[in-house]
């Protein structure tokens, strides 16, 4: 007795796998989308008197770059990956 589907292709498999990560991918955007948000807030309050805080606004700065980098880089896997890329 044939205990596979006939019908199952390991095609199916990847396509299903690719959707899971397309769901972990928006999920991580929409966590980085939130933590993008704080940030920007943290540095407006820090700009307000931005001679006591130079340092603190560099470095938020610097995470705020390196958060927008990370979302454009997940949202082009996005794109891609609609493409079967």
């Amino acid at each position: 007795m044939n205990m596979i589907n006939d019908d199952f292709s390991f095609n199916d498999f990847f396509y299903w796998e690719e959707q899971v990560l397309s769901l972990r991918n928006m999920g991580l955007m929409k966590q980085l989308r939130t933590f993008e948000k704080s940030i920007q807030d943290k540095l407006a309050k820090l700009e307000k008197e931005p001679l006591l805080n130079r340092e603190l606004i560099i470095q938020e700065k610097a995470i705020l770059e390196a958060t927008q980098k990370e979302i454009r880089r997940l949202e082009r896997k996005a794109f891609y990956a609609q493409f079967g890329e």
